[in-house]
Formats: structure tokens, sequence, C-alpha cells
């Protein structure tokens, strides 16, 4: 292998770098590498007799240079520094008039110049330059906003269309002798994940979750012949949309998408189609709904990869649905809603908070829950998703298939659509994918439970 041995003195006469780390710069092998590249070293100073040339010359290896290699000229300033690893940049006047260079995509976070004297055999004394600096990113403030100016357009755009109302009629009730509630619960479909069979042994992309999500939404809708329903509570979000935001590569260019707190998740389409295509699915869901019972209440609860979409989705579906009068959608900002229904009161979140939080649960129902639902709530529970599993609790510390208390507060956590991404395969996370509906008797308690397996 060959070696820039002019770049080698400058890493060890004037930086000062021990062997081992030269070794590792210049790509030397590492078993005997440095003291190989040390007697080739000093053998080509004795024939060669130079002092150090001048170069500019970038020999880091981690994943954040841009650009390596010589350039033809000496760099002495930022704006050359700019140059030469081809980032774009435009002068700005200084306080004191002075003409600085500023890059759009990059804060310089520090920057520093010096020079030396020296001296060789053959150029005489040269000064030397060496210029450093550290950029990062620009904040990606500017990418989200363009995002929720595009979500912006479109419920401006959806504020002047909406359902021919002429093909919803409103449904009449079969018969009020026991009136109920069905609660449909399909969470956790994480629609715009990318699994790849022979990696986690399933495929998953938006179009077979979108397919799955409809072939469980009909099947459970189908239980609701069997009861006399006169309202059906529809949750939405629970984790709907896969990801919240653009993902960044260390350039700060787009790429794949993030949840809200910023994790980096397998996406296999653009954040606009996966939008456009989830708005679609729930859309001609709640309008079958409309068309089937008296009451459509949709309830957007967003989960912990989609909190912002998810409400921005239902002011959409507020937008498309707004002159339809038995369809109410049910979307707040906030992690926790509560609902009441004859003498059934819910608290409904996402679950985050489930393991982390679980024994405050009871105590944040009564104490955020609205006295007027409170006092009416002769059964009261938390529904949650987010675990991927089905899980019961009772407020006396047991988990249990069958609760009988009628005092005690019910924590359900129901189970999931999604399969498992790479990371939960290799994490050894399993669970069985299911969609649940649940019946509820206006005067309190649950009159039927039904999952779809997937």
């Amino acid at each position: 292998m060959k070696y820039d041995y002019y770049a080698i003195q400058h890493m060890r006469e004037v930086e000062n770098l021990p062997w081992l780390e030269i070794a590792r710069r210049v790509g030397a092998p590492l078993d005997n590498g440095a003291s190989t590249l040390r007697g080739n070293y000093y053998k080509w100073r004795k024939q060669k007799s130079h002092g150090v040339e001048g170069f500019d010359f970038d020999l880091l290896s981690d994943d954040t240079i841009l650009k390596s290699g010589f350039s033809e000229h000496r760099i002495t300033s930022l704006d050359q520094l700019f140059d030469f690893f081809e980032i774009p940049y435009r002068w700005i006047d200084g306080k004191h008039g002075e003409r600085i260079p500023v890059s759009d995509d990059y804060d310089v976070v520090s920057f520093r110049v010096n020079s030396w004297e020296q001296h060789s055999v053959k150029k005489g004394i040269t000064t030397l330059y060496q210029v450093r600096a550290t950029l990062q990113p620009k904040a990606v403030l500017d990418s989200i906003a363009a995002i929720d100016a595009m979500f912006d357009e479109f419920t401006k755009l959806h504020e002047t269309c909406g359902p021919d109302t002429s093909v919803l009629p409103r449904p009449i009730l079969r018969s009020a002798d026991r009136p109920q509630m069905m609660e449909m619960f399909l969470v956790d479909p994480h629609l715009g994940m990318l699994a790849w069979a022979p990696e986690v042994g399933l495929n998953y992309d938006i179009e077979i979750g979108i397919r799955d999500y409809k072939d469980a939404f009909v099947e459970l809708l189908g239980w609701s012949q069997m009861y006399n329903v006169e309202e059906i509570l529809v949750h939405i979000g629970h984790d709907l949309f896969h990801v919240d935001a653009p993902g960044f590569d260390a350039r700060g260019g787009t790429r794949g998408g993030a949840t809200t707190k910023g994790t980096m998740q397998d996406l296999d389409t653009r954040l606009a189609r996966m939008f456009v295509k989830v708005e679609k699915l729930i859309i001609e869901c709640i309008e079958e709904c409309a068309a089937r019972f008296p009451k459509v209440t949709v309830q957007m609860v967003p989960g912990n990869h989609d909190r912002h979409t998810v409400f921005k989705l239902g002011r959409v579906i507020s937008a498309w649905f707004r002159n339809i009068p038995h369809v109410e959608v049910r979307n707040s900002p906030s992690v926790r809603t509560y609902y009441g229904y004859g003498s059934n009161v819910f608290m409904f979140t996402h679950g985050e908070e489930f393991y982390r939080n679980r024994d405050n649960m009871a105590t944040i129902f009564a104490t955020e829950c609205p006295p007027e639902l409170w006092v009416r709530g002769k059964v009261r529970e938390i529904h949650v998703g987010h675990n991927h599993i089905n899980k019961q609790k009772v407020w006396d510390g047991r988990f249990t298939e069958e609760v009988w208390e009628g005092r005690a507060i019910r924590v359900r956590s129901l189970p999931g659509l999604t399969p498992e991404d790479s990371w939960h395969f290799e994490s050894g996370y399993k669970h069985q994918r299911r969609g649940t509906v649940m019946f509820w008797d206006r005067s309190g308690g649950m009159a039927g439970y039904h999952e779809v397996t997937l």
C-alpha cells in the first residue's frame, strides 16, 4: 500500500500524533501496521531529507466527513474551506463591516485558523496554515413547518367537500329494550412500517397494512348484528401511522421517518403518500359506520409514534363529516380523554404509562375525569393500546381474566394489529395480531367481547 509520507510527516511532527493513531488514519494493517509504517517513514525521510511540504489533506474516517483529498491551492479561510467541501454559502456583512461567509445548510459551531513557519532544504522558509471548522446541520424547523403547511392545505381542501349525504341515511334503532354501544378497538396498525419476510418472518408495508385493517374492520363490524347498537365508538390513532416526522441523515437531508420523539423507523413510503392513503382508509370506514348506526363517535387517540399526525388527521376528518349530524369527531391534542356512555365511564390513552406509571392511572382517572362523568359511572375502565398484547388489571394489583368486583377500576391493554418489525423481532418480542370489539349496556357493564385474529 502506498502512503502519503508528507501527510504522515505533518501528523507526526506538527500534530504530535502517536504512531498507532497515524496508522489508523492512513488505513495501515492493525497487526503490525504501526511499526512497519514507522520504519518506512524514517527510510523515506532519510532518502528525501525534506522539510514538511505545504498541503491541505483530510484523513478523518468517520461518516460525518463529506470529502477527503488534496486541494490545488492552500486553504487559509472559511470560505475556501466551504469551497473545498462543496458547501454552498453566501456573504453577509458583519458588525464591523467585515464580510462573513454563511451556509444555509450548516451552522458553524467552531472555527480556527493558525499558521506557522516551516523550513525545508528545497523551498526554504514556507508559511503553513491549518484551518478547522466544526459544522452541524441547520435545525429542521423549516422542514417541519413545510409539512405542517401541507396538512393545513389538506384541511382547507376538505372543508369545501365531503360525502354525499343522500347516500348516508340515518339508520333507525331496531329495539330500545337493551340499547348498547359498540366500541371498535383497532389499534397499533403502524401503517407505513416496512418488514421483510426473510428477516422477520412476515412481509408488511402500507398496502398490506391497509388491507389487513379493512379485513379486520369488516369482520368486527359484522358482530353488530347480534346487538341493539344505538352508538358506535371508533378508536382512531394509537400508532395508526408508523412515523410522525421525516428522519434526517448526517448531512441534514431527509431520509425515512421518525417517531414523535425522533426515533428512526423502517418506512416503506413517503410521508405525504402515507397520510393520503391512511386518510382515505379511515374516511371509508367511518362512512360505512355512518350508514349503519344512529350515532357514530370517532375518538382520536395520539400514540407515541404519531402524536401530531393523528391530531392533524382528526382535523381533516372533522372537516369531512361536518355536515353529518350523527357523526361526532372527538379530537384533542391531550394524551388522555374521557367519555361516558350511560353508566359507563372510560379513560382513553395510548398506554406508554401502562408499565412505568400504572399504579398512578387510577388516581389520574379520578383527578382528571370531569365530575359529571365520574359521578354517573357505575362501571369505570381505562382502555389502552401500545403494548400490542392483551392484559386486564383490577385495581387491587392483580392481573386477571375475569373481573367481578363492582367498585374495581379495570385497565385493559388491548392487542394490536401490527406485525414485528426488525427491532421487535431481534429483541424477541412476540404477540398475536388481533383487533377487538366490545359492546356496552347503557345501564352499565359489558355485554359482549369479540376479537379477530390476523
